[in-house]
C-alpha cells in the first residue's frame, strides 16, 4: 500500500494527482491489491507506470471511467454506446488546444 505521502511524492514525479480508493475484496478479508485512482490532463501512462515501477510499485490493470467530459457510467462492461453529438462537441472542445488571444497593442 502506498501511503499519503508517496501518493504524492509520485504523483508529483510523473505529473498526476493520486488517491487511494480501496482494496478488492476488503470486505471479506482476502484483499491482495489496492486500488487507487489516478488523474491526469494528457498522456501521462507511460511517465506513471515508469515511476511506480522504478519505486518497486508496479501496476497490474489499468481501467478508464472517464475521458474529459465523457464517462463510462451506465455502459456496461465490454459494452458501448454511440455518442450524442453534444457529448461529442464538448469532447471535441475539451481535446482542443486553448488558443491564447494576444494582447492589444500599447499607443507609443
Amino acid at each position: 500500500m502506498l501511503t499519503l505521502h508517496d501518493l504524492d511524492r509520485l504523483g508529483k514525479d510523473a505529473g498526476v494527482r493520486m488517491k487511494t480508493l480501496r482494496q478488492p475484496d476488503s470486505m471479506r478479508g482476502r484483499a491482495a491489491n489496492y486500488w487507487y485512482e489516478v488523474r491526469m490532463r494528457d498522456t501521462r501512462k507511460d511517465e506513471l507506470r515508469r515511476v511506480l515501477q522504478k519505486d518497486g510499485h508496479p501496476i497490474e490493470k489499468w481501467i478508464r471511467f472517464s475521458l474529459g467530459p465523457l464517462s463510462t457510467e451506465g455502459v456496461p462492461r465490454g459494452r458501448y454506446r454511440e455518442l450524442k453529438k453534444s457529448e461529442l462537441d464538448d469532447l471535441r472542445k475539451a481535446a482542443s488546444p486553448v488558443r491564447k488571444t494576444k494582447a492589444p497593442a500599447r499607443p507609443a
